[in-house]
């Protein structure tokens, strides 16, 4: 019952995904202090000290099951071990980590900030506007969903539709801004698994098209308990 429970409040944070209504943007973080010129010689790290991509991806998995494993712990109170907790590290995820590493530090601190139990609508408020502060504060712009539309209508085009060019122009105002939404959410492989879903899509209407490569990529953001 407890893992439902979990499952259930965490979802809150993604499930605003697709319908959340327009929220205002977080701020921008403040600007780092100018990082210092690396020394030469043998103290420089080696190229493969740097994390990649995969690395980064595992990490915020480990931060985003943390997050679960402090929900699971308040909701027992009697500090018993999460057992779930290597299976959320070892699981898949479509969210960018940075995606994943800002709404968990907004629903943390709002988890550390509410008294009593969380598994009410009064904390599940607080997460929601938790996930979509950070997805419209991820958006990306017109020109970075540009390839994206013109994916959409080469594959538009070829199944009888209207021009390129017209579709282009119809698509970025009636999709354009769900699309990057969406996408500001997803990490580079899951938009490049986004993009060749629509240059294989079948030849439905370009909302539906669009619906069918993005909902099951979005169910995937978040592993949550069963």
């Amino acid at each position: 019952m407890t893992s439902c429970r979990v499952a259930l409040l965490a979802l809150v944070a993604i499930g605003c995904s697709r319908n959340a209504h327009p929220v205002p943007a977080a701020p921008a973080p403040a600007a780092p202090p100018p990082a210092k010129a690396p020394a030469a010689g043998p103290s420089e790290p080696f190229e493969s000290m740097v994390p990649g991509p995969a690395q980064e991806q595992r990490r915020a998995q480990r931060v985003w099951c943390g997050y679960l494993e402090s929900l699971y712990q308040r909701a027992t109170a009697d500090g018993s071990a999460w057992d779930q907790l290597e299976r959320c590290n070892a699981a898949p995820s479509t969210a960018s980590p940075e995606m994943v590493q800002r709404t968990v530090a907004c629903s943390q601190r709002a988890l550390d900030g509410f008294k009593g139990d969380p598994f009410t609508g009064a904390y599940a408020a607080e997460v929601k506007r938790c996930g979509a502060t950070v997805i419209d504060a991820l958006s990306l712009s017109p020109e970075d969903v540009a390839p994206y539309v013109a994916t959409l209508c080469e594959r538009s085009s070829k199944c009888g539709g209207p021009t390129v060019a017209e579709c282009r122009e119809e698509m970025s105002g009636r999709l354009g801004q769900r699309m990057g939404r969406a996408l500001g959410a997803l990490n580079t492989e899951s938009r490049a698994e986004f993009q060749r879903c629509l240059k294989d899509a079948a030849c439905d209407e370009a909302g539906e098209q669009v619906s069918g490569c993005l909902e099951p990529l979005l169910d995937r953001l978040f592993w949550t308990p069963d």
